[in-house]
């Protein structure tokens, strides 16, 4: 099984997110997979995200990766 950080990569190179993942994970464990990505990777995800659940990860982000992601 991957985990979260490799799921988020596959993501990236296929350009697309399915909705359904977001509910596999609490969005505080996709903010703390989120601070372990490279800058370009992270932006890349952030850019194909939705604005709701990208909403839900922000809030239970520390205040580094939020200023990352904005």
């Amino acid at each position: 099984m991957l985990d979260i950080r490799e799921e988020i990569s596959q993501f990236v190179e296929n350009n697309f997110i399915d909705e359904k993942w977001y509910e596999l994970y609490h969005p505080a464990d996709i903010a703390e997979a989120l601070e372990e990505l490279e800058p370009e990777i992270l932006h890349s995800f952030v850019a194909l995200m939705d604005l709701e659940n990208l909403a839900r990860i922000i809030e239970l982000a520390d205040e580094d990766l939020q200023l990352e992601i904005i």
